[in-house]
């Protein structure tokens, strides 16, 4: 079973910890699992199943049958390709054409304004000097960078 749960982090792109983190489960459950220091608890397999749904649950379980329960459907975003033909691509009118173009000029001066803007403020910051910039990522870590 350690092989099937190896074979859903490979398919879905996933490192042990981000997979314990997606099901709900304590990193060193995944780990203990795929070293077959353990075996995967029910409650271990149902949070799989939940979250994973298209995981065929046969497949999971016993290895029988294919690993996606429906495997028309495509395992990520770029396993199937679909080239659009000529005549299925809608018709654009030049005149709204020419009307998007009006309005993104437009923003790119609201936007050149606000730099400038910004740019007035910190020659405005008098003796202050820059000590350390942090960067925080959504995934909770961080970098610092000193000048």
């Amino acid at each position: 079973m350690k092989d099937r749960i190896l074979e859903i982090l490979k398919e879905e792109s996933l490192s042990s910890a981000k997979f314990a983190d997606e099901i709900g489960v304590q990193r060193s459950s995944v780990y203990h699992v795929l070293s077959g220091r353990n075996k995967p608890s029910l409650d271990f397999l149902q949070k799989i199943i939940s979250r994973y749904r298209a995981i065929n649950t046969e497949w999971l379980l016993t290895g029988r049958g294919s690993m996606y329960k429906d495997q028309g459907t495509p395992k990520n975003l770029f396993s199937s390709q679909q080239v659009g033909k000529e005549e299925d691509q809608p018709q654009l009118d030049p005149k709204s054409v020419q009307l998007e173009e009006n309005r993104l000029s437009e923003d790119e001066s609201e936007h050149v304004i606000q730099v400038q803007d910004d740019q007035e403020s910190v020659k405005n910051a008098g003796s202050k000097t820059l000590k350390r910039v942090l960067l925080l990522y959504s995934d909770g870590s961080l970098e610092s960078f000193i000048p």
